[in-house]
């Protein structure tokens, strides 16, 4: 059986500074890229948490927390174990 094409060097390498970012050197695009979705995850968390306060903590059921964000208790139940939030006593 014979063997696939072998790519050139020159062409590992552009294959490989395409995928890396292109001009933008690798580990400043990650930190932006972290940034950015510590943000993201940070305003979830925000609003998860003001509505399961207006639910009283109410997960599931109509009048539940999952059911005004629009999602299935279990998925709700997944958000709250990833981004750590749990009802304070």
């Amino acid at each position: 059986m014979p063997r696939p094409a072998q790519p050139l060097n020159s062409e590992r390498a552009a294959y490989l500074d395409l995928h890396r970012g292109g001009c933008r050197p690798q580990s400043q695009s990650r930190s932006r890229h972290h940034v950015h979705r510590t943000h993201l995850e940070l305003v979830k968390r925000a609003h998860v948490i003001r509505v399961l306060e207006e639910t009283n903590w109410i997960v599931g059921g109509p009048r539940g927390a999952a059911a005004r964000l629009g999602m299935k208790r279990t998925t709700l139940q997944s958000y709250m174990k990833r981004l750590a939030i749990e009802r304070r006593v």
